[in-house]
């Protein structure tokens, strides 16, 4: 049944995290910095995880060697939700049809 594959993979995940990574150049406090001037010359590149807290967007610079990890938990995340729509939609179908079951016997 497909539904018992979906469970199995379900508990199959590491960590999963919330919201979306973005990869950003800046310029920097020195005015005198070329960075001001010409947006090629921007420090970076800075890796920022965005995410919900409550009820604000946060941002938190993550390191580069963090950023894969990140990245893997994200997918991991959206392959969740992929995956509990998918159970969900199963779950209808089968509620359905054991109502409809349930109805004729009784008739």
């Amino acid at each position: 049944m497909k539904l018992d594959k979906i469970k199995t993979e379900l508990c199959k995940f590491d960590l999963l995290a919330p919201g979306t990574l973005r990869t950003t150049f800046m310029k920097c406090g020195n005015p005198k910095c070329a960075c001001h001037k010409d947006k090629n010359a921007r420090h970076g590149p800075y890796h920022l995880w965005d995410r919900k807290v409550g009820t604000k967007l946060t941002s938190k610079m993550v390191p580069e060697e963090v950023h894969k990890k990140i990245e893997s938990w994200i997918k991991e995340r959206r392959k969740i939700e992929t995956l509990m729509a998918a159970a969900i939609k199963i779950s209808q179908e089968i509620i359905a049809d054991y109502i409809e079951k349930t109805r004729e016997r009784k008739l």
